[in-house]
């Protein structure tokens, strides 16, 4: 009898731990939106696959929105574009630097972005081609050289 009521007694603790885990997730990502997986999992000190069974009950019941912008962020479920892209890019490193590293002059060849950057060419083009896609910089070719800067519109 004493081994059925444990084992009643870990069935409803494992139950409460994951609503209150369900919870903490849900405020975490509200708190903190665009981070990924391994971000949450880290900063929760919840293992990532415990991470994962939350974050996709949170979806479905409308709580929260994964976006797949290069990798999967999680938001709050009332985030605009322009806020997603705005938390994807500040919870980015690398993005975030060439953001910084164009806001300093006007245009900028691959090559100079690579010279000011720690990255490789081909780091530095995805990252590129990933505001680009954000519309958060321009391409444009001038006199066959293709150049790179920031889109000033708002």
């Amino acid at each position: 009898m004493f081994y059925v009521k444990t084992i009643i007694n870990n069935i409803e603790q494992n139950e409460n731990d994951g609503s209150r885990n369900y919870e903490i997730v849900l405020k975490y990502v509200e708190e903190n939106p665009g981070k990924t997986l391994s971000q949450i999992s880290y900063n929760l000190s919840i293992p990532a696959s415990t991470l994962n069974h939350h974050l996709r009950n949170l979806e479905s019941n409308n709580k929260i929105i994964m976006k797949r912008t290069y990798k999967k962020r999680y938001f709050p479920i009332n985030m605009t574009k322009n806020q997603e892209i705005k938390y994807s890019i500040q919870n980015n490193n690398g993005l975030k630097e060439i953001v910084k590293i164009m806001s300093a002059q006007k245009e900028f060849s691959l090559d100079e972005i690579v010279e000011k950057s720690a990255c490789s060419k081909s780091i530095v083009s995805k990252r590129l081609k990933i505001l680009s896609e954000f519309e958060i910089i321009k391409k444009s070719k001038i006199n066959k050289k293709i150049v790179y800067s920031l889109d000033q519109r708002e």
